[in-house]
């Protein structure tokens, strides 16, 4: 009788323990989670990785078009001092009416564009 009450409470504690764990279904359900959570953490990652791209890609483009304009910007200052030395040359020939004070001062203020423009192309090389 001792050892049918013994067996019964070993079977019955081995039951009870066994019942106490996670049962199939449990842990189906929590690997699952796990994966979506996984799934979720790279899908996640992915569109952040897009988005640093993106907005590279953007700043890549943005600095292209800066230095575009900025190369186009020192052509035509080239062609502006090309052209304001030319009219020195032009200054300095004979006009008819024109006064010596005249002539000077043009002179003077044709140079001090073409300084001016010449400190603006410093900045494109």
């Amino acid at each position: 009788m001792k050892k049918q009450i013994l067996s019964i409470l070993t079977i019955a504690l081995v039951l009870a323990f066994a019942s106490c764990g996670p049962n199939q279904a449990e842990l189906q359900a929590k690997e699952k989670a796990k994966m979506d959570s996984v799934s979720k953490a790279a899908e996640e990652a992915l569109i952040a990785k897009q988005k640093a791209d993106s907005i590279t890609a953007s700043e890549k483009m943005a600095a292209e078009m800066e230095a575009t304009m900025q190369n186009e910007n020192c052509k035509e200052l080239r062609a502006q001092l090309a052209a304001a030395e030319d009219k020195v040359n032009e200054l300095k020939q004979f006009k008819l009416l024109r006064t010596p004070a005249e002539k000077e001062q043009q002179l003077t203020d044709q140079y001090r564009l073409i300084e001016e423009l010449k400190d603006q192309l410093k900045n494109c090389n």
